[in-house]
């Protein structure tokens, strides 16, 4: 977490103007998400965007945002940064990659920000500067933001970054005037920005219990918050499946395998396998559920999904399954087709009912081979003819 609180060239939060103004908008705040709310509006509100206001400086630092009092939405987004920095908050750069003329012809990158907060870890928010079709938010644990890539060839760039993008950098190092930047705005293919990620994994123990919390009620808001009929209801799930207790518990009692997905070092999501009773419909036995695989929303599509599910078949076949079965919610096309491209099978379907709101799963299923049968056939082969 050290790298979302250090004091850059470009996120220079130690310059004095900085610290003053970090410290006057903190004034009257009782905790973290209090300064950061406070931040971020003021970040939104009060730095004009250059491009909607017909405003021609250029700025990149922070401290020269803050002075001249108007940027870009990557600009504006190293003022936020530093603001937040300087109050102690890490916070990270991030970016969309988006269509300049809604037709998928022309991109741009587009700046935007993410804070760390106590009680719900990573959360996304847009100061770029609100207008008639803009209405960026600081509403946690929703998330509400300036744009919501839907275009062919737009797409959330995959990562959290504590420094901003060369390319970025150099776009607004090397243009005089705001209408020539626009003409130019920087721009980076999705594929070479994820290659540029590191993935690992590692098998979780009690002392990750917080994380794990933090990652499962992020993804569980983020996906099913469509399946209730208030906030509250799921705040209220979240409480009885997703405390750092709960975690802590399940780990200690053994019965539950995590592992952790890092990009580029920071937590990104889990998977979780457990022995449980299967479903009829799960024939082939001895079975593993694979009970959940969360990633959350910033790293979709980066390819940790990918080696967590690696892991997770991997610490299958070293359990002795036979099969590995899951449940997906019905409304979940992303992942129903996620698990398809790894060669599940709906075998049936799951139905339950949680504070008043009946969930429908589909059960899916794929064979995987025990690592004993693999170590005996693998003797078999060097057995000499005859």
């Amino acid at each position: 977490m050290d790298s979302f609180l250090k004091s850059t060239d470009v996120i220079d939060w130690k310059h004095p103007d900085i610290l003053t103004r970090a410290r006057s908008l903190a004034i009257g705040c009782d905790d973290q998400p209090a300064i950061a709310r406070r931040c971020f509006e003021w970040v939104r509100d009060e730095i004009k965007h250059s491009h909607d206001h017909g405003l021609q400086p250029v700025t990149c630092s922070a401290s020269e945002v803050l002075r001249v009092g108007s940027g870009f939405c990557y600009a504006k987004s190293h003022l936020l940064a530093a603001l937040l920095r300087a109050n102690g908050i890490p916070a990270a750069l991030c970016y969309q990659r988006l269509s300049c003329n809604d037709e998928g012809t022309v991109f741009c990158l587009h700046g935007l920000n993410a804070v760390h907060l106590p009680e719900f870890g990573w959360y996304r928010l847009d100061a770029r500067g609100n207008r008639a079709d803009v209405d960026a938010q600081f509403i946690p644990p929703l998330e509400r933001l300036a744009f919501r890539p839907s275009v062919p060839g737009e797409g959330d760039v995959p990562g959290l970054f504590a420094e901003p993008m060369p390319v970025v950098v150099a776009a607004l190092r090397s243009h005089s005037t705001a209408a020539e930047l626009w003409e130019r705005l920087p721009d980076a293919d999705l594929a070479t920005m994820k290659a540029m990620l590191t993935f690992e994994t590692r098998p979780a123990t009690v002392d990750d219990a917080d994380t794990l919390a933090l990652l499962a009620a992020a993804v569980f808001r983020d996906a099913y918050r469509s399946a209730f009929d208030s906030d509250q209801q799921v705040e209220d799930f979240i409480a009885t499946n997703f405390t750092p207790s709960v975690m802590s518990a399940e780990l200690e009692a053994g019965h539950a395998w995590y592992s952790i997905g890092l990009v580029s070092g920071i937590a990104a999501g889990f998977i979780k396998l457990e022995r449980t009773a299967a479903p009829e419909c799960v024939e082939c036995l001895p079975a593993i559920e694979l009970s959940k695989l969360y990633v959350l929303r910033p790293f979709h599509g980066c390819g940790i999904a990918n080696v967590l599910m690696e892991r997770g078949l991997e610490h299958a076949s070293l359990s002795g399954a036979s099969q590995v079965w899951l449940c997906v919610w019905e409304r979940n096309a992303r992942a129903a087709a996620f698990y398809r491209r790894w060669g599940f099978a709906s075998v049936g379907e799951m139905s339950f009912l949680w504070s008043g709101v009946a969930f429908r799963d589909f059960v899916m299923t794929r064979r995987v081979t025990p690592t004993a049968t693999i170590a005996v056939e693998a003797r078999i082969e060097r057995l000499p003819a005859g």
